[in-house]
């Protein structure tokens, strides 16, 4: 609840300076993501870190999510000749799914990891990524609205899983960098949002 004060003023701004303060004042407010990770990363088991940081990162990060939430609305609306609401209830779908996708990414991590060890952790988030790709491309072709919204919902689930299984991986990077990278890590999941 922090940044709701700040992103409510993102209304008032009417110029590039305006924009730029705004922003600089939300990325600040959320810069306790860091910390979370930090600890949410020494405070588990690496057992199960996949999971619990999937879980924290994947709710408090944005990233690819609001990307798409700001264009997905639009694309059902002049694709598919929907209404504006019933468009925007279709691409609400898309943020819903971070709720279970983003911790199914963790654990996925997890259980890929007891199997394969590390090689494993990176193999699920290859699959996930790779699979969320897939899905993007096929949205953009198919021309029937139950398959765009099936491939969006795919896209949506294997996009937010890797994101999850990304933050499954940062802890077993480097132990003392832990801060720094899950800093830079939660920063280019940011970008191109705002």
């Amino acid at each position: 609840m922090l940044p709701a004060p700040t992103v409510f003023c993102m209304s008032f701004v009417n110029d590039a300076s305006g924009y730029i303060v705004v922003r600089f004042m939300i990325g600040f407010s959320l810069a306790t993501f860091v910390s979370c990770q930090y600890w949410m990363s020494t405070m588990f088991n690496s057992k199960i870190i996949g999971l619990v940081n999937g879980t924290a990162a994947g709710w408090g990060n944005m990233g690819v999510e609001l990307t798409i939430d700001n264009v997905i609305a639009e694309y059902f609306y002049d694709r598919f000749d929907l209404k504006l609401h019933l468009a925007g209830i279709i691409a609400a779908c898309f943020g819903m799914a971070n709720l279970l996708a983003r911790p199914f990414g963790g654990f996925t991590s997890d259980y890929m990891a007891k199997r394969f060890g590390m090689r494993g952790r990176l193999w699920n988030l290859w699959l996930l990524q790779t699979a969320g790709g897939v899905c993007c491309v096929c949205l953009g072709l198919v021309g029937s609205l139950p398959l765009a919204i099936t491939f969006m919902m795919l896209f949506s689930i294997g996009a937010q899983a890797a994101c999850g299984a990304t933050f499954g991986i940062i802890p077993f990077i480097s132990r003392r960098s832990l801060g720094i990278l899950s800093g830079m890590t939660g920063a280019g999941g940011n970008c191109g949002q705002g």
